[in-house]
């Protein structure tokens, strides 16, 4: 919720006024620079450390207008997607289209 956050009371209205039920999100900022508080890239690594990789909804900046978990099993998916093809020397589009080609 940034530096302006210092104690749990601040914590928790920060929580509540940003989250939407009882779902959480927006507390790994996505970026390029750990400098700038940011935790993961844009492929989802986080930064500073290998292997890696978040994928839930911590990585949304803002709550999504609709159910969820939708938006959490899409980013999941890509994440899924991103490490097989980094894991297989593959572009990720093309393990989506053999994924998809199986189904």
């Amino acid at each position: 919720p940034g530096a302006a956050v210092r104690s749990d009371a601040a914590l928790r209205e920060a929580i509540e006024s940003n989250s939407w039920g009882h779902h959480a999100n927006g507390t790994a900022r996505m970026g390029r620079a750990a400098e700038l508080g940011d935790v993961v890239n844009g492929d989802l690594n986080v930064i500073g450390a290998r292997g890696i990789r978040i994928s839930d909804a911590s990585v949304f900046p803002h709550t999504p207008g609709s159910f969820i978990v939708t938006a959490v099993v899409q980013i999941s998916e890509a994440a899924a997607i991103k490490a097989i093809a980094e894991a297989h020397g593959q572009d990720p589009l093309a393990v989506m289209d053999t994924i998809m080609r199986q189904a």
